[in-house]
């Protein structure tokens, strides 16, 4: 009996319940439902339900609390950073990605709005990943706000990793409606389905809808 009653005063001890019902752990002050540890290094879950947030359900969130204002807190490093990330589901089905860029050395809050607007990638209920975009309409959806996108860049321990390096698949650079496919290495490209193949010259070749 003795050692079940101080096995409960040491679970009591590491977990903090406050008069709110927010629960913490390695925390005294815990912002959202569940936290761990405090500043710049807590790990929070608890309630996204807003319009603002697509009727969000609840989220995870890496130094991204929701408080109970319905603001979302990052706190500083001491040093030069106050940047966090969260991902949370939405009643529709979605689960969304949303990295919180530094913007220096002290802590900083955002909206809901704000935090939706600065999603990087969706999932859908249908299951279709959207990056740029809330509703994807197949398995891998891409958009860009700017009429001219360097969409997907493919690059290989052979080709390096620069902004000059490997191919590129490309949309809007002439115009809006443009797409371009671009091999950024010396090499020859290929297309083909089996068994036949076709190897293009390594020379730039332009196609403007001709068939």
């Amino acid at each position: 009996m003795f050692s079940l009653v101080c096995a409960a005063i040491s679970v009591h001890a590491q977990l903090k319940v406050i008069s709110t019902g927010n629960v913490g752990a390695k925390t005294t002050n815990p912002l959202s439902a569940f936290q761990i540890n405090d500043s710049y290094i807590k790990t929070a879950f608890g309630s996204a339900n807003n319009a603002s947030l697509n009727w969000g359900t609840s989220y995870i969130g890496f130094n991204a609390v929701r408080q109970s204002n319905g603001t979302w807190l990052s706190n500083k490093d001491g040093s030069s950073a106050n940047g966090g990330s969260i991902i949370y589901g939405a009643l529709d089905g979605s689960i969304y990605f949303v990295p919180i860029a530094s913007t220096g050395n002290t802590d900083q809050t955002n909206s809901d709005a704000t935090i939706y607007s600065q999603k990087a990638m969706v999932i859908s209920g249908n299951k279709n990943i959207g990056i740029g975009i809330n509703t994807p309409n197949t398995l891998l959806h891409i958009h860009s706000n700017t009429g001219y996108s360097k969409s997907i860049q493919i690059t290989n321990t052979s080709t390096g990793t620069t902004n000059s390096d490997g191919f590129i698949i490309r949309s809007g650079f002439t115009n809006n409606n443009d797409i371009e496919l671009i091999n950024q290495e010396a090499t020859g490209s290929i297309f083909y389905t089996q068994p036949i193949v076709k190897e293009l010259p390594s020379i730039q070749t332009e196609i403007l809808g001709l068939v």
